[in-house]
């Protein structure tokens, strides 16, 4: 449990650093690659208006990603500190119930 808990909160923040990769100049890129995919020319007030909208768009998912990520990463944290927790109380309870049985 503990192992898998740790491991999950390793993945989780690695997709959480991965995500952060993403810059707004690259945004913008994609956005005009797209918007001259899809057959707008470049100086029009046509491709202007895609790359703006384009821009928002995938700028948008981009934040949600990194939110789903930021969120993923805090529930991993949260779980491994009440595991940490639990072992805390688990080892002062063993600590507790041996002193009682072996009082030396």
């Amino acid at each position: 449990m503990t192992k898998s808990a740790f491991r999950w909160s390793a993945i989780v923040a690695s997709s959480f650093m991965l995500s952060g990769c993403v810059t707004a100049e690259s945004i913008l890129l994609a956005s005009q690659e797209g918007c001259s995919r899809y057959g707008f020319s470049p100086g029009t007030q046509q491709y202007a208006t895609c790359v703006q909208q384009e821009n928002a768009r995938l700028t948008n998912q981009h934040n949600e990603k990194v939110s789903a990520a930021m969120s993923m990463a805090n529930e991993a944290n949260r779980t491994n500190m009440q595991t940490l927790e639990n072992m805390n109380k688990d080892k002062s309870s063993d600590s507790m119930f041996k002193n009682k049985r072996d009082p030396k």
